[in-house]
């Protein structure tokens, strides 16, 4: 046999054993954050167009459905606290919202979610996009861009079940 051709199935087999040592890896050593569950999630408004947002906190319920990078949900908002004290939305008085979400997985980084919804709100219908990385199985934080008042902020997700 020619030393090219050692040479070259050489090659194909050291970069087979490499593939499959990073697919092993990838699989079992490198856990991916499954993020289904409940969640309860506050944004801090500190920049509005409107200034009585400014400072504004408020309240949401997520639930997501995890399905490897597909993320699906719902959520609604549960209550806020602004400069007119702290409102509670019960029962029909709540708005809802369906989440679009895309996952970046990063080895040796944070991973990153992309967050997308669109409110029903009660005057009109708004939409939001949430930047945001995972710190822990249990708590994901980040910055949000809101067409409520050209609203940007803070957002903390921490997980309840």
């Amino acid at each position: 046999m020619s030393d090219i051709l050692k040479s070259i199935i050489g090659s194909i087999v050291s970069a087979l054993i490499i593939a499959l040592a990073l697919g092993v890896w990838n699989d079992y050593y490198f856990k991916k954050d499954n993020l289904t569950g409940y969640w309860k999630v506050s944004f801090v408004t500190t920049e509005s167009s409107y200034k009585n947002y400014i400072g504004l906190k408020t309240y949401y319920d997520f639930i997501l459905n995890q399905d490897g990078r597909r993320i699906v949900g719902t959520g609604e908002k549960v209550s806020e606290d602004s400069v007119n004290g702290i409102i509670e939305y019960k029962n029909g008085k709540r708005t809802h919202l369906n989440l679009t979400v895309g996952i970046n997985y990063k080895v040796f980084s944070a991973s990153t979610i992309d967050l997308i919804y669109k409110e029903k709100g009660r005057k009109r219908d708004s939409s939001t996009v949430l930047n945001l990385t995972i710190e822990s199985p249990n708590k994901i934080r980040g910055s949000f861009i809101s067409t409520i008042a050209s609203s940007k902020g803070t957002v903390t997700f921490e997980r309840v079940q």
